[in-house]
């Protein structure tokens, strides 16, 4: 574990998902994606609150190459985070005919997109982009023995009392910082799950961080146990 400043590097999210001559698209705030580098098949489009908003709206159009046009698939209104919904559409069934798709979140807030193929669907992610503003306790959990399975916990063995602590993931160190989620304890041993949403797996992350709400330095470790990512707080 090392302690080094979170910064945001706005870089693209990987030649091989958002292509670099993608067909323009009339919303600058759109993210577009090319179907065809995602592996996998679909039928459908699951979109997937992974932000702080309460009520997130996600419009999500498709490109037909044939007729260079996009098409309005549909949008989802979802709740909090946590929250998704497959898009009715009656294009849904249809994706393997379309190139592209284009994303566009509402309230425009500088959300993150990020999308994969799993279980015949296109799974859509929105997440929050926010980059803390603190130091924070980075954790390699590809270093650490035994596995997870898209479970992450933290744990209590600090002094701190009604104490709120937010995480944070990225994939690799060319990769933007997200937050994922937040826990809150009330005392010494006390275990809060965390609902970590993220378009793959958690367990395919390899950085995580944790902050403290009250700015405390507290050390933490990490430790996969029990098919969970155990994070203490000490």
């Amino acid at each position: 574990m090392k302690k080094i400043a979170l910064v945001t590097a706005m870089l693209a999210l990987g030649a091989a998902v958002f292509a670099q001559e993608a067909p323009a698209f009339d919303d600058p705030k759109a993210t577009v994606c090319d179907l065809s580098a995602l592996a996998g098949k679909a039928k459908t489009v699951r979109v997937v609150n992974a932000t702080h908003e309460s009520a997130l709206e996600v419009a999500v159009s498709v490109y037909d190459a044939k007729k260079q046009q996009w098409l309005s698939y549909g949008t989802a209104k979802l709740g909090a985070i946590t929250d998704a919904a497959i898009i009715p559409s009656a294009l849904s069934g249809k994706l393997k005919s379309f190139s592209h798709v284009a994303v566009v979140p509402s309230p425009d807030k500088g959300f993150k997109v990020l999308a994969a193929k799993a279980n015949g669907e296109v799974r859509i992610g929105v997440l929050s982009l926010e980059e803390p503003s603190e130091y924070a306790t980075v954790m390699d959990v590809f270093a650490l023995n035994g596995t997870f399975k898209n479970a992450v916990q933290l744990e209590n063995q600090s002094a701190a009392t009604n104490a709120g602590f937010d995480i944070y993931t990225q994939k690799d160190n060319s990769d933007t910082w997200f937050k994922v989620g937040t826990a809150y304890v009330k005392g010494k041993g006390d275990t809060c799950a965390v609902n970590v949403v993220t378009p793959d797996p958690a367990e395919t992350y390899r950085y995580f961080a944790v902050i403290a709400h009250d700015g405390t330095d507290y050390a933490y470790s990490a430790k996969k146990a029990n098919g969970a990512l155990v994070i203490t707080v000490q």
